[in-house]
C-alpha cells in the first residue's frame, strides 16, 4: 500500500477533468452496508460505508492517479471471472474520507455521474457536521433511498438492465419496501416486454 504527503492538484488542474472521465466511465460510487456495533449504526447492526473506486487492466493508469491525487490504494484482482481469463485486472479505491476531499474538484467535470457524486458528497457532509440522533439517522435512510433511485437510472448502469437479480431485489426490498418493490418489478417487466 503506497501513501503519499501530497497536496491535491489545483481545482484548475486538467488532471481533474481526466479523472472525471475515468470515473464517468470506469468509476463507481457506491454506499454499502456493514456489521457494525458502533453507536453510529442504522437499523439492526449496520453501518454505512462509502466507496469510490475505478476498475482497469492498465495498473499504470491506477498508479498515476493515484500518485497525482496522493490518496487510495491500489488492488490486484487476479484473473477475474467474465473478464479475458488470461489478464489481471486492477482497481484504485478511495474510502470515506478521501472522497470527501476528492470529490469537490470531480464533481464540476463529471457528466453521467455527477448526480450520483453530488448525493454522495452531501450525504458525507452531512454525517460529518451532525451528531447520531434518531433524527439524523432517518434523514440518512431518506438521502441513501435518493442515492439508490439516482443509480439505478443512470443510463448504461448495469444493475437498472438486470432488475431480476436476487441481490438487486433484496437491496431493493429493504430501501423501498415491499409495495413499492412490486410496483417497481411489474414497471420493469413491462419495459421488459415491450420493443
Amino acid at each position: 500500500m503506497k501513501r503519499f504527503n501530497i497536496p491535491l492538484p489545483e481545482k484548475t488542474d486538467p488532471f481533474w477533468a481526466y479523472f472525471a472521465g475515468i470515473m464517468d466511465g470506469e468509476g463507481s460510487l457506491n454506499i454499502y452496508y456493514r456489521q457494525s456495533i458502533h453507536d453510529r449504526a442504522i437499523g439492526k447492526g449496520y453501518a454505512r460505508w462509502f466507496m469510490m473506486y475505478v476498475r482497469n487492466a492498465s495498473i499504470e493508469l491506477l498508479e498515476f492517479i493515484q500518485a497525482k491525487v496522493g490518496l487510495g490504494q491500489v488492488y490486484v484482482h487476479k484473473n477475474d471471472i467474465g473478464r479475458d481469463h488470461d489478464k489481471d485486472s486492477y482497481s484504485l479505491r478511495f474510502g470515506h474520507n478521501e472522497i470527501r476531499q476528492i470529490l469537490p474538484f470531480l464533481i464540476p467535470h463529471m457528466f453521467l455521474k455527477k448526480p450520483l457524486a453530488s448525493l454522495m458528497l452531501d450525504e458525507l457532509t452531512y454525517i460529518s457536521q451532525t451528531v447520531p440522533t434518531v433524527k439524523r439517522e432517518q434523514a440518512l435512510i431518506a438521502m441513501d433511498k435518493k442515492f439508490r433511485e439516482t443509480a439505478l437510472a443512470l443510463p448504461g448502469n448495469k444493475c437498472a438492465k438486470v432488475r431480476a437479480d436476487s441481490a438487486l431485489r433484496a437491496r431493493l426490498e429493504y430501501d423501498l419496501g415491499k409495495p413499492n418493490l412490486q410496483l417497481f418489478l411489474k414497471r420493469s417487466e413491462k419495459e421488459r416486454t415491450q420493443p
